[in-house]
Order: structure tokens, then C-alpha cells, then sequence
């Protein structure tokens, strides 16, 4: 029905506009067939066809192709947005094969091509593409460059991107303005051409590339600017500095930074090593941009002289000042220093130091000493004695040494005691009540020898905990009573209980909402940020509740396709146990502009048949075009381009655009277009040709041009009234044998055809009445005769197949007919273009046997279809023979007096008869009625209950057996219209009023059939899940944030994450966060996703949680219960902690010991007492605090 609609309203149009017609095409959906609009030799035939469907992801690229047989074809790709309703022309493809890079959503949807010629149409399959929308930001991995250019050089500025980036959107910027036209991508990468540069072309250019995710978030990925110097003619370029810089010495392992240089009128830079400054120097492989930088300087390596070699686009280079560089090493640092020891005579002495250097400093050694004196063979990092007696007390200390020095640690006492005392606990850990997040500090003061301590929570043993003091960052789980085991080899006692309570923290808002200016019609997000267990979130808009938009997980609010309804201020209310809190507000405004036209259409001159392209760009949201010609509106003239080929003089006018969005409309310049006329060209000439006489002779030519006029001539003289492209005559006699031509003719000028030869050739004869069987009797005489049409026609009659001579004209005699005379007769007709043979003739001869007479006729019948029939007559007479007839014809085989038929069809029904013969002559029966009544259908296949997914097609199918039979589907017992085939197709994509009962009524004249019931259930979800990207395992340290991803494509998705096989509450989104990591969330995690269609579940990943060193200060003589020294000594303080050195405040009851700040290790005078040492981070993450007890001896 569409085709009918289409060409009714281009002859309307036709007619209207006084457009001469000219034959048309209309494209039905119909995938594969080929449709003519007259007879042609070789119209297109699709020969290799697309696939039905195909998935790409955002940004990547489509190639598909068709190939297709026939003669100068034209391609013309369309796609479907309305699932194949309606198709639109894609502008610019048009050759057989498509590739579109940088796919978007825009490219969603049915994709075909259009193949034609002159002489016909073909459609190819359809091609359902699917393009699934990217999942992250898109990065740029090549950026474009600065240069420095003269007037006329040529511009290439190049920005790429990883494939997995995913770009579907790019856009070039000149100086913030985007650069009109200047959005085009090719696989992973654009480039900005301008081929000849002038002054104004100066200035700065990036570029902005984009997805679905990043436009969502409303994220921005611009390159980095690429500065563009243009000058009037070439000059060499300068470099800064270009004296020597200042020395400079960098430690080993630390980085190297050299530069930036400037330049004026560079475009390339390149550094160079000297290690003399003077001679050798040599590029730097990589070493290409105006600053140098290596992260970890070594030692006799990357000592010497660097300098940068400018280039511009005229020589000379320019050379910039030499930068020296000297590598340092330094003396070994103590990271793990020796600890004092009290021990009891037998117990194991091990004291152990870690030094650590430079590479360049070579291999540390170390020597053991006592009382300042070197311990013989003790040059290990560990010293041991085995079992110790009173003469090992003593000061103990470790020098390390490398090539750059040594280094001493501190001196450190072992004491030891005579015999070994039960540990006594002399300070107890106490009672916490703690938020989470804050630090758990406990810690247990005893005395005894050799002291060795084991932390327990709820009596289990806490693994590493084996310190006096025990601290960690407090989560809900870490509640419960702690106590601790202090032992040595006499024994082992426990602490009191603790008891640690932690109470849940309130939320704390780490990122705020920000105002937003979102253009209409696109999508953004507003996102905030909190810190705190068990959220919940609840979005406001204007101080009320959104629906929906609560629950955990709900950091994030999206807008989608933005109206002016979603402006105002929005806020977030984020809750737990232990409160909530309200963000600031969010304002929302939507924006919109009036369409701004960046470039005008252009005046044209075109020659008629040629190809007129108008273009408009212009600028805003929502653009819609409307192309006018002389103030009329163009139907279909809807986009920014506007294309018609094979123009007309009629087509010269004014044109211009209308431009509209929801902001207003702006109008175009106009564009003067003219059309000028071409001497006419033939593009088919008339062709030569044999034509039988009598038959129809047609010529036809075909010439481009307009206003033609025609004139036909046969051997050079013109034939009256052959004015038009196409001659005929009918009937056609030898004398119109000859040399035809065509002379063609317009005001600019004429053109003669070449010339096309006919030949007539003599008709076949043609037999119009052929010779008749006959009973003739003996003696008497046998005549048969034909009437034939044709030219110089001869006659040969043959008997039996045998010629008879002299039976040479169309009728034969034989005035004395004998017995042997009887047989089969035919006649051959020939002319010099061919023969043809009649049919037989039956010639029986009688004797004198007694006329057949028949006494009973055959009865009429009535019988259904497949049933049988029995027909008989009686006669008398001698030596009689039978031949049944059905409508005149002979029943071949049906010799007998009784004829029998079994599985009879409708084709059976008709008239019969008998003919009964001998020697003496022929007779017929009275005829019989044979009706056949049709059998009632039989359904062989039933239609079978279905489940469809919502908005997809339902095909039910019935079959049956019988003849002439009809269709009629029903839903819930009411015919449906039009449904009358044997297959039921809804004809749009189901919804859920489509469920209910179907039948199908399968009739016919014989009777009617009802199918079973096929139930029809119409499910709500789109389409079965299915993964794309899985959760992978990830390694974090406690305390840190981590997060599981997965991806997949269906609609709509549940989600939800398992830890084992147990359900994690509220982690019911694709993405599941921890924001601090505790050592019990290690295990095995996995996704189901799930809806109506199917359930899917990801593979198991594995969450490994390590545990984060906690700050401390190892137990040691000066951090003892009691420490006794010589009113001269100082107590050495350490701490340890993640990270080789920590920058460390230290405070002395509570007091800041300032003039050591930031240092992790110290000595220092105490006073005697009883005292308190703190240690913290200089980041304030970690602290402890130890008690100590100093007395002073003399």
C-alpha cells in the first residue's frame, strides 16, 4: 500500500508543478526482490546480501557491503528509526560498501541499500544494527602540537585516542570558537588540514572529543592546546635560555628535571648528553619535547652536560644554554637500628640492623661491637649468642659501611639477669568507646625479662598483634573484649579485660553538589559524595522528595533528554545510624539558543542534467531545516543539505533555509541558482534487428537534454508522424526491411543516432484447423484436409508415418477406400522458414458388421473429493470396441464398457461419454454429470502456546490439508482483521494487551475446522541479559577504597552481588563500593544479573585485603616499664610504620618537642619520672602514645 501512496503523490505533485513525467520507481519493503518498471536485459540482481543483524559498540567502526549483478548501477544506503516503517536516505553513500567510523546511538536502527538502473530495482536484506553505548570516558593518547608556520605552509593537527576510549562525537576549537566543519573522525583519530595558512590562521587549537558516557556526565575531554604561529616569511628560530644555567646535583634515585626551554619560531626539540660539555654530544632517544625529566637519577650515569636543539622551519637550529648535572651518593642509613634487651642467664641474645644506601654506594657491610670494641666474625646484619651469660651484658652498636663512609647505629644495652621472674602487668589496658574510623589504641605495661606479648579479642588470638601496645583504625567489627598475654620463659599472665565499644559514625559530605547549566534535550548527572557506613540516600528538588530517587547506592541522580521541568534546585539527604546530613544546594538551569548559521548557501550556475548540493551550517540545540525555492517550501527538503540531481531549467530560482529550534528561527542568505542547456547526447541507441513478417517492429532511443524534438528516418528519408523517442509499426511486410536512424534536436543543437538495420524474415506456418478422425465404409470414398496460415507454403501427407505419394496440397482423397486403408493420418506444412506437423487423424475403415447400438446410458454422479466414481453403459452390435471421453478428450486407457476412477479431485468433475465402435460404424452414450464436492480441511500442524518479550514480533502458524481452503485467526473467539493466511504476524511489536487465546478457523466450501487454542503471554522484559565486561580481582590494603564493575546489555537489569554465596545487602547496582576496606572483606565475589527473560551470573573474583602497617614504637631499654640510666644518657626513640622513613612530630607529655619535629628517629635527655611519649604522622593519620618510667642512676 505504501508504493501506491508514494506514486499517487509524485504524479500529483507532477501534474501540479508542470514537471514532465518520467518513469518513476517506488522502493517496497521487501528485501532481496527486484522490481522493473519495463523490459530490460540485464536489471540488478543482488547477488551477496547483508546479514539480518549485527551489534558494534559505541565509536568503533561499520563496514558492511553489498554486491549486486546488472548494468551501470547506482547505490543508495537508507535507514529505518521507526523499526522499518519509513526509510531515509543517508547523504554521501552511494557506492556499494559502507564504512562509517566512530559509530553513535544516531546510527541505530535498519539499514538497507537501494540498487537501481535503468531498467529495474532491487532492495537489500535489511540489516538490524544495534551500537551499545559506551562505559567510560574517552581518553586522548596523542595530542595535537604546537608549530610555527610561514604564510602558504600547510597545517596538520592530529589528536588520537585507544580504541577502548570509544569516540563517537570530535570537534576542533580555534581560540575557544568550534571551527565550522571541522567534526569529522577516522578510525581512533582526528585531524584539523589547513592546506594554505595566512596570518589570521594564528592561534591557539584543541580539540574536544566525546561519548554517550562522557556527554552523560557531562565530562569534557579536551586535548591539549596546540599553539600556531604563523609569520609572514621565514626567519631561524631562538631559544631561552640560551647561556648556561646554574649547576645543579641531584641525590641517586632521585629525579631529574631539566627546563622548559622557549623558543620563538621552534617546532621541534631535541636533547642532548655530553660528558664533557665540549665534544661527544648525543642525542637522547625520546628526549623530544622543550622539558627533560627522568625520574631516578643514577649515579656515574646521568652525570655530564645536556643542552636542547631547537628547529624551526629555517635553518640554522637554535642551541640552548648547557645544563651540569652531578649525581650524589651518601653513607648507609640505619632503617631497622638494634633494640635493647633485659634478658635471664641461658635465653637467646639476637640483635639485628638493616642499612640501606645508594646503588652507586656499592655493597653495605657490617661490623658487630661491644663496649666499642669489634666482635670477631660478627659482620652480618644479625649478631646472636645462643645462650648468654652475666659477662654478655653490655653496650652493644652495628657499623655499616659502603663505598661513600659509615655509619654508626645507636648504642643499645643488653642486660642480663641471673634468673628469669614471672612478667608482672603493672599498667592495664582500659576501656574504649570509640566512633568508627577513629584510632583503637590499647596498650598493657609489665615488667620481667625477655617479655614476648599476644593480643586477643573475644579469646581469639589477633594475628600480629605481639606488641605491648595494639592500635588500628576502628570498624563496626572490631567491638568485643580484648585482652593481652605477656610471657616469658617463666610463664605467662593476662591482662585485664577491655572492653572496645564503636559506635557508628555520622555521614560526612566529601564532595558537594555543584550548580549546572545543561543545554536542552542532552544528559547529565548530579553526583555527591559522603563518607560513612550504612547510607542511604534521598534527592530533593526544591525541598521535596523525588520519587525514586532514594535507597543506598544513590550517590547519583541522572537528568536524561533535559527539559526546562528538570530546572531548579536540587539537594541530598544522606542518613545512617548515626544521623544524616543535607548537601548544599545544586542549581539546575536548562539552556536553550536561537540557531546561529555559521555558513550561507552559494550562488551556483549548473548545466541542466548536472547535480545541485545546497549547505547550510548552523549552530543550537534541536535544529530543524525547512529549504525554500522562490519563498515556496521544497517537500522533503528537511536537512541541512539539500541534493537534486538531474536538473531542469525549471529548477533556476532562489533558494535559501529556514533554520528552527524552540528558541525561535533564522533564514539563510539566498542562493541565485542557474541552469544552462546542453546540445542533446544519445545514451541509448536504437538497435538492429530481425523481425518476422507480420510482426511489430519497435525502435527506441535515449538522449539527455531538454525541449527535445525527434525525427525518424528509414534510408535517409524521414517517416511522417515518427516524431517521438520510440517508433513502431505493426504488421510488417518485406518492404519494411532497411536503414533506420534518429535525428534529435534542441535550440542548442542536433544529433543523429546511429543507424539501426531491419530484416524481415518469413513467418513459420501457423496450422488453424487440423485434420479430423473419420469412419468411412469399405469402397467408399476417404477425404481429409487442414487449413494453415503462412507464405509459400507445401503439403506432405503421411499414413502411419509413411509419405504418401502424390498427397502434396492441403486436402487428400482416396475415392475407393480399402480395409488396409484405415490408420493414423497426419500432414507436414513447411516454407522456407520451417515446419510443422498436424495432429493424427484416426481413419477407421468398416466392414459389414452389425451398427453398434447403445441400449443404457451412463448415470450422473456426485461424489466428494477423494472418493471414487464407476461409470458403465451397455450396447449390442459385433466385434465392438469402447473409448471413454471426459469433455470431448479421449481417456487414455478407458477401453472397456465400464470406466472406474478412485481419488477423485476437483479436476475430475465434468462431462462423460462412450464411444462404441466396429467395422460397420461408431456411436456414442447419452452423457453423464460427474459433480465432486470439496472434503472438508484437516489441520495437520496446530498453532503452539507462546511467551513473547514485550515490543518484539509474534508469528503464530496453522497447517491444513484440502482444497481451496481459507484462514480466519481469532483472539478470544473475535476474527481479527486482515489476519486470513495460514501464518498470524502482529503487524507492530507486541504489547501487553496482546496476550490472550488465538485460533485459527480453517474452511472451505466442504466444511470448517477450528484450530486449538495457542495461549499468547506477553512478557514486560526486553531482552535476556547478557555480560559484556566481567569483575576482575583486585588487591587493596585495609582501609583503602575498592571497587567491583561489571557490564552487561538487556533491559531492564537486577542486580545483585554475593560474597560466597550469600546476598550483600543494598549491593543491588552494577557497580559495588567499599570505601574502606577491612581485612574480613578478603573472599570470593560474584554478580546475577537478572529479569524476566533469564539470569545470568558472573565469574567468581577474588578480593585480597592486606593489612596496612599500623604506626608503633618498638618495644626497646628507653620505652621499657622502667628505664635506669647515667644522668648523662639519652633515650633513643624510634617509630616504625609504613613506608622505609616516616616524617614523625614527637611529643613528651603532651608537650611537641619542636626542635626535632619530623623526624622518625631522636635522641634526647628525659628527666627522671614518670612520663608519656606520643608519636604521630606528620599527616595526622597515625598516632601512639607509650608510657615510660626514667630514673637516674649515678
Amino acid at each position: 500500500m505504501r508504493k501506491i501512496y508514494y506514486l499517487t503523490f509524485l504524479l500529483l505533485g507532477m501534474v501540479l508543478t508542470g514537471v514532465p513525467w518520467q518513469p518513476c520507481y517506488a522502493v517496497e519493503k521487501n528485501a532481496g526482490k527486484t522490481e522493473t518498471n519495463r523490459a530490460a536485459d540485464s536489471p540488478p540482481v543482488i547477488t551477496a546480501d547483508l546479514p539480518s543483524s549485527q551489534t558494534n559498540a559505541e565509536g568503533s567502526t561499520l563496514i558492511i557491503n553489498v554486491v549486486a549483478s546488472g548494468n551501470n548501477l547506482s547505490y543508495q544506503w537508507q535507514i529505518s528509526k521507526d523499526g522499518g516503517t519509513t526509510f531515509s536516505d543517508i547523504p554521501g553513500f552511494n557506492i556499494n560498501s559502507v564504512t562509517k567510523f566512530g559509530l553513535s546511538a544516531a546510527d541505530q536502527g535498519i539499514w538497507r541499500c537501494v540498487v537501481t538502473n535503468s531498467a529495474g530495482i532491487a532492495v537489500s536484506n535489511e540489516l538490524n544494527l544495534t551500537v551499545t553505548p559506551a562505559t567510560v570516558t574517552p581518553t586522548i593518547t596523542t595530542q595535537p602540537t604546537s608549530q610555527a608556520l610561514i604564510v602558504g605552509a600547510k597545517l596538520t593537527l592530529t589528536a588520537r585516542w585507544a580504541s577502548a576510549s570509544r569516540v563517537s562525537e570530535v570537534q576542533w576549537y580555534k581560540d575557544g570558537t568550534a571551527i565550522a566543519g571541522a567534526n569529522v573522525l577516522s578510525s581512533n583519530s582526528a585531524t584539523f588540514t589547513i592546506n594554505n595558512v595566512v596570518l589570521g590562521d594564528a592561534g591557539t587549537y584543541y580539540c574536544v572529543v566525546a561519548n554517550s558516557y562522557s556527554k552523560a556526565a557531562s565530562d569534557k575531554v579536551q586535548s591539549s592546546d596546540a599553539v600556531i604561529s604563523v609569520s609572514s616569511s621565514a626567519t631561524a628560530p631562538t631559544v631561552s635560555p640560551a647561556t648556561d644555567p646554574a649547576a645543579r646535583t641531584t641525590a641517586e634515585g632521585g629525579p631529574i628535571s631539566l627546563g622548559p626551554v622557549t623558543t620563538v619560531g621552534g617546532i621541534s626539540f631535541q636533547w642532548q648528553k655530553s660528558t664533557d660539555g665540549t665534544t661527544n654530544w648525543a642525542d637522547i632517544p625520546g628526549a623530544t619535547t622543550s622539558t627533560y625529566s627522568k625520574p631516578s637519577a643514577v649515579y656515574g650515569v646521568d652525570d655530564g652536560y645536556y643542552r636542547c636543539i631547537v628547529t624551526g622551519t629555517t635553518p640554522p637550529p637554535a642551541i640552548s644554554g648547557r645544563y651540569q648535572l652531578t649525581v650524589s651518593i651518601s653513607k648507609p642509613t640505619f632503617t631497622t637500628p638494634p633494640q635493647a634487651q633485659t634478658l635471664a642467664v641461658g635465653d637467646p641474645l639476637k640483635l639485628n640492623a638493616v642499612a640501606t644506601g645508594t646503588a652507586a654506594g656499592g655493597t653495605i657491610s657490617y661490623q658487630w661491637r661491644k663496649g666499642g670494641v669489634d666482635i670477631a666474625s660478627a659482620t652480618g646484619q644479625t649478631y646472636s649468642i645462643a645462650s648468654v651469660v652475666i659477662a654478655d651484658a653490655g653496650s652493644y652498636t652495628c657499623i655499616a659501611t659502603n663505598s661513600a663512609g659509615s655509619t654508626a647505629s645507636g648504642a643499645v644495652n643488653i642486660t642480663v639477669n641471673a634468673t628469669a621472674t614471672l612478667p608482672v602487668i603493672t599498667t592495664q589496658p582500659k576501656n574504649q568507646t570509640r566512633i568508627e574510623n577513629q584510632l583503637i589504641s590499647l596498650s598493657v605495661t609489665a615488667s620481667g625479662n625477655n617479655l614476648s606479648y599476644q593480643w586477643q579479642k573475644d579469646g581469639s588470638n589477633i594475628s600480629g598483634a605481639t606488641t605491648a601496645t595494639y592500635a588500628k583504625t576502628a570498624t563496626l567489627a572490631d567491638a568485643g573484649n580484648y585482652t593481652c598475654g605477656v610471657s616469658n620463659s617463666a610463664g605467662i599472665v593476662t591482662s585485664a579485660t577491655a572492653t572496645v565499644t564503636i559506635n557508628i559514625a555520622p555521614p560526612v559530605i566529601t564532595t558537594n553538589l555543584k550548580d549546572k547549566v545543561i543545554p536542552e534535550g542532552s544528559n547529565a548527572k548530579l553526583e555527591i559524595y559522603a563518607s560513612g557506613s550504612n547510607l542511604t540516600y534521598q534527592w530533593k528538588k526544591n525541598g521535596i522528595d523525588i520519587a525514586g530517587a532514594s535507597g543506598p547506592n544513590y550517590n547519583i541522580y541522572p537528568i536524561l533528554d533535559a527539559s526546562t521541568a528538570d530546572a531548579g534546585t536540587y539537594t541530598c539527604v544522606v542518613s545512617n545510624g548515626g544521623g544524616s546530613v543535607t548537601t548544599a544546594p545544586g542549581v539546575v538551569t536548562i539552556s536553550q539558543a536561537l540557531p546561529g548559521i555559521t555558513t550561507q548557501p552559494q550562488n551556483q550556475t549548473i548545466v541542466e542534467n548536472g547535480t545541485l548540493t545546497l549547505n547550510v551550517v548552523a549552530t543550537g540545540l534541536g535544529l530543524s531545516y525547512q529549504w525554500r525555492k522562490d519563498g515556496a517550501d521544497i517537500s522533503g527538503a528537511n536537512a541541512a543539505n539539500y541534493t537534486k540531481s538531474n536538473i531542469t531549467p525549471t529548477d533556476a530560482g532562489a533558494y535559501l533555509c529556514i533554520v528552527t529550534n524552540t528558541a525561535g528561527s533564522v533564514s539563510s542568505g539566498s542562493a541565485t541558482i542557474a541552469v544552462t542547456l546542453t546540445t542533446p547526447v544519445i545514451t541509448t541507441q536504437p538497435q538492429s534487428q530481425t523481425v518476422n513478417e507480420k510482426g511489430n517492429l519497435n525502435l527506441s532511443v535515449t538522449s539527455t537534454g531538454s525541449n527535445l524534438t525527434y525525427q525518424w528516418k528509414k534510408d535517409t528519408q524521414d517517416i511522417s508522424g515518427a516524431t517521438a523517442a520510440t517508433f513502431t509499426k505493426n504488421n510488417v511486410e518485406k518492404n519494411d526491411a532497411g536503414n533506420y536512424s534518429c535525428t534529435i534536436s534542441n535550440s542548442a543543437g542536433s544529433v543523429t543516432s546511429d543507424v539501426a538495420k531491419i530484416t524481415i524474415s518469413l513467418g513459420a506456418p501457423v496450422i488453424t484447423a487440423h485434420p479430423q478422425n473419420q469412419f468411412v465404409l469399405e469402397h467408399t470414398a476417404l477425404t481429409v484436409s487442414i487449413t494453415a496460415a503462412g507464405t509459400d507454403l507445401s503439403y506432405q501427407w503421411k499414413k502411419d508415418g509413411q509419405d504418401i505419394a502424390g498427397a502434396v496440397s492441403s486436402t487428400y482423397t482416396n475415392t475407393n477406400a480399402a480395409m488396409t486403408d484405415a490408420g493414423n493420418y497426419t500432414v507436414v506444412v513447411s516454407n522456407a522458414t520451417g515446419s510443422v506437423t498436424s495432429n493424427a487423424a484416426a481413419i477407421t475403415v468398416a466392414t459389414s458388421d452389425v451398427m453398434p447400438v447403445v441400449t443404457v446410458d451412463p448415470l450422473d454422479v456426485s461424489v466428494t473429493e477423494n472418493g471414487n466414481i464407476t461409470l458403465s453403459i451397455s450396447a449390442t452390435g459385433t466385434n465392438l470396441k469402447y473409448q471413454w471421453q471426459k469433455d470431448g478428450g479421449d481417456i487414455a486407457g478407458a477401453n472397456t464398457s465400464t470406466y472406474t476412477k478412485s481419488k477423485i479431485v476437483t479436476a475430475d468433475a465434468g462431462k462423460y461419454l462412450c464411444v462404441v465402435s466396429n467395422g460397420k460404424g461408431l456411436v456414442s452414450s447419452g452423457q453423464a454429470i460427474v459433480t465432486v464436492n470439496l472434503a472438508k480441511p484437516i489441520i495437520t500442524s496446530q498453532p503452539t502456546d507462546q511467551t513473547v518479550i514485550e515490543k518484539t514480533p509474534l508469528t503464530l502458524s496453522v497447517a491444513a490439508t484440502g482444497t481451496a481452503v481459507k484462514y480466519q485467526w481469532k483472539k478470544n473467539g473475535i476474527d481479527i482483521a486482515g489476519a486470513t493466511a495460514t501464518t498470524y504476524t502482529n503487524p507492530s511489536p507486541v504489547m501487553n494487551t496482546d496476550n490472550g487465546d488465538y485460533t485459527c478457523l480453517v474452511y472451505n466450501t466442504g466444511g470448517n475446522v477450528l484450530s486449538n487454542i495457542a495461549k499468547v503471554v506477553i512478557s514486560t522484559s526486553d531482552i535476556a541479559p547478557k555480560i559484556t565486561t566481567q569483575p576482575k580481582d583486585i588487591t587493596v590494603t585495609e582501609n583503602d577504597s575498592l571497587a567491583l564493575t561489571i557490564a552487561a546489555t538487556g533491559t531492564p537489569l537486577n542486580y545483585q552481588w554475593k560474597k560466597g554465596d550469600k546476598d550483600i545487602a543494598g549491593a543491588t547496582a552494577a557497580i559495588y563500593k567499599i570505601k574502606k576496606a577491612a581485612l574480613a572483606d578478603s573472599g570470593a565475589y560474584k554478580c546475577v544479573i537478572s529479569n524476566l527473560a533469564g539470569t545470568v551470573t558472573s565469574v567468581a573474583v577474588i578480593v585480597a585485603v592486606n593489612k596496612a602497617e599500623v604506626l608503633y614504637i618498638p618495644l626497646f631499654d628507653g620505652l621499657a616499664d622502667e628505664y635506669q640510666q647515667k644522668a648523662t644518657d639519652k633515650v633513643e626513640l624510634k617509630a616504625k610504620g609504613p613506608g622505609s622513613e616516616l616524617l614523625i612530630n614527637w611529643f613528651i607529655d603532651g608537650t611537641a618537642v619542636t626542635a626535632v619535629e619530623n623526624k622518625f628517629y631522636l635522641e634526647l635527655s628525659i628527666a627522671a619520672g614518670n612520663h608519656t611519649v606520643k608519636a604521630e604522622t606528620a599527616d595526622g593519620k597515625f598516632n601512639i602514645e607509650k608510657p615510660v618510667i626514667i630514673k637516674k642512676t649515678n
